[in-house]
């Protein structure tokens, strides 16, 4: 009785081991750009910000300026913000109730819907940049889904124009980083 107990133990021993092995190669450290209470409200706030997207150089501060996509959370309330900077002037307005689409890996669209009017602003230097500022407020359904399947594409319309983004590596980043906002 004892040896066959020994025996199962021995045979379970690397399983477990990989088990184990596993679950801390998934367990997730997560850090943010913003970790703090608010000083008034009392509220937890937290945000962290990645690269998202085509990135250009700024002459004017010689550094990389871009896409980037921002999770954020305060209190019970959560938010997705988007700084998109293209290459051109665009007039567009992003209109309060205008729809934004991320594409997951697993067929899935999250929408997001602007919650007030957009207007672009100019960067300019060697070319003419046009700058939007983006934040949708969000729900736990949408971040859950998120932190499940990597992101794959970026859609808004606007106006006459389309911005878009395939997202490529930075989907599995994104999937990452909304795991630590559900």
């Amino acid at each position: 009785m004892i040896t066959s107990f020994k025996k199962t133990i021995q045979a379970l021993l690397p399983l477990l081991i990989l088990t184990a092995a596993t679950t801390a190669t998934m367990a997730q450290k997560c850090r943010y750009d913003v970790d703090k209470t608010d000083a008034f409200s009392k509220e937890q706030l937290r945000s962290t910000t990645l690269k998202i997207g085509p990135q250009t150089i700024d002459t004017r501060k010689n550094r990389e300026v871009g896409w980037t996509m921002t999770f954020e959370q305060k209190g019970g309330n959560r938010f997705i913000a988007f700084k998109v900077i293209m290459l051109g002037k665009r007039d567009d307005v992003v209109q309060q109730g205008q729809q934004a689409y991320l594409r997951l890996a697993n067929d899935k669209i999250i929408i997001l819907t602007a919650e007030t009017d957009v207007l672009p602003s100019y960067m300019t230097g060697l070319a003419v940049y046009t700058h939007y500022d983006l934040r949708f407020k969000t729900d736990a359904a949408a971040i859950t889904a998120l932190s499940e399947s990597p992101a794959t594409d970026f859609k808004l319309e606007t106006g006459s124009r389309e911005i878009a983004a395939e997202l490529g590596k930075k989907g599995e980043k994104i999937m990452e980083t909304a795991a630590c906002f559900r």
